[in-house]
């Protein structure tokens, strides 16, 4: 049985339990009304509007993944696909970040797509709309891209298709496959021939890429049939020879119109150790040359029997101020090749010792003698060193044909006079 203090005591707890109760419900309302109120303001406050929002987001991206999520009507075009690649309609551009490579300038600039169904579909629906001028500086950066990788192969293949678009004929390409072809199976003598047949024979109707990998090629291929002692079997323009009793290096070069130090260079002897029964390598000579004008280059070649050219090798060559270097056909004067020439000049006459370091004409001179209508009344012309390098491959001289200093000395010792012509050609 409850005490009486005791029922009074409990009925006041709770009385003043429910009244209290009320009054800290509604504190408690207030408090979390005031924090949501609290928390939304600053929420609001640091977020600082829905357009911010978003401008932050997209700036988080790499750069090449919020380019690619853009439309085709927005501000920027897709990645290009890769070579021999179709571009995927829906698919996403790659970032160049997971790419596994640093993003470029070139690589964010807008490219044109492969116009393949996919993309002629999306033009089509791009072209529903108004379409943003680019900018007049966003034009070179495309045209840039747009140019395929400086390849010989890409290289010829937009020559040959500008000569195309101009008029002027070209060679077919499987002609110049199949000397290569040759090459590479190891039949270089065939091989030489047909590529040399094009160069020659063709050559106003040749790309400058497709002649200028003719080029090489042969070059690389005369390292070994020229240039050095072996000799390949069947080769019509070298052949071996036995040294007899009583032979002289000069004589037997003499006899093969060639010059004694080149006998030296390719059978790596000295003409003063010459020894009976000695075996040597021999080039049916002379050699001869033809210049381009239009391309500051001279080829050297040799005739086979039948007077078809085989090619030898080129040289670059500096030429006549205002295109005064004559066209025709010249042949090296007798008694004209000199080393370490002394000179006058014809317009100053100023004068230049032998061994002058200012000499303009460097350490060779050989003296060309005009043979046909356009030339056979010229006088002075030859072909000569330079102090004066950077002048090859312009017109600088009073008409003559410069070369730099290696490449005279190799000249020199190819060319034979009264034997070897050079053809001045546009």
């Amino acid at each position: 049985m409850a005490l009486s203090s005791q029922s009074s005591r409990s009925g006041m707890r709770r009385h003043y339990s429910s009244g209290g109760g009320r009054r800290r419900s509604s504190r408690r309302w207030l408090v979390v009304f005031a924090v949501v109120l609290l928390v939304g303001g600053s929420f609001w406050l640091f977020r600082g509007g829905g357009d911010d929002a978003d401008l932050g987001e997209t700036a988080s991206q790499p750069i090449a993944d919020a380019d690619a999520s853009r439309d085709a009507d927005g501000n920027a075009d897709r990645e290009p696909a890769a070579v021999n690649e179709q571009p995927t309609r829906n698919a996403p551009a790659p970032s160049l970040a997971t790419a596994g490579r640093t993003p470029r300038i070139a690589d964010m600039n807008p490219v044109a797509e492969v116009p393949t169904t996919a993309t002629r579909e999306r033009t089509t629906e791009a072209s529903r709309e108004p379409e943003t001028p680019r900018s007049a500086n966003e034009q070179p950066r495309q045209a840039e891209r747009r140019t395929e990788p400086n390849t010989s192969s890409n290289t010829a293949t937009r020559e040959r298709a500008t000569a195309t678009n101009t008029g002027t004929p070209t060679i077919e390409s499987s002609e110049i496959r199949r000397g290569m072809d040759m090459i590479a199976d190891g039949d270089y003598i065939e091989g030489r021939r047909v590529l040399s047949a094009i160069l020659f024979d063709d050559r106003r109707r040749l790309s400058r890429s497709d002649a200028r990998a003719i080029r090489e090629t042969l070059a690389s291929v005369n390292d070994r049939l020229v240039f050095s002692p072996e000799v390949a079997s069947g080769d019509p323009i070298a052949e071996q020879y036995n040294v007899q009793s009583g032979d002289l290096l000069a004589r037997i070069a003499r006899r093969y119109k060639l010059t004694y130090p080149f006998l030296e260079q390719i059978n790596r002897i000295d003409a003063r150790r010459l020894q009976v029964g000695q075996s040597i390598k021999l080039i049916r000579g002379p050699f001869h040359a033809r210049v381009s004008k239009s391309e500051f280059r001279m080829d050297v070649y040799v005739q086979q029997s039948d007077g078809s050219p085989i090619y030898i090798r080129s040289f670059d060559v500096g030429l006549g101020e205002d295109d005064s270097t004559p066209e025709g056909m010249w042949v090296i004067e007798p008694g004209r090749k000199v080393v370490n020439p002394d000179w006058r000049n014809p317009r100053t006459g100023e004068y230049f010792r032998a061994d002058d370091p200012k000499n303009p004409i460097g350490d060779f001179w050989l003296a060309l003698d005009g043979i046909d209508g356009n030339t056979a009344d010229r006088r002075g012309y030859g072909i000569h060193g330079t102090i004066e390098p950077d002048s090859i491959g312009q017109q600088a001289s009073m008409g003559c044909i410069r070369l730099r200093d290696g490449d005279i000395e190799q000249i020199f010792h190819m060319l034979v006079e009264g034997e070897s012509t050079v053809e001045v050609v546009r």
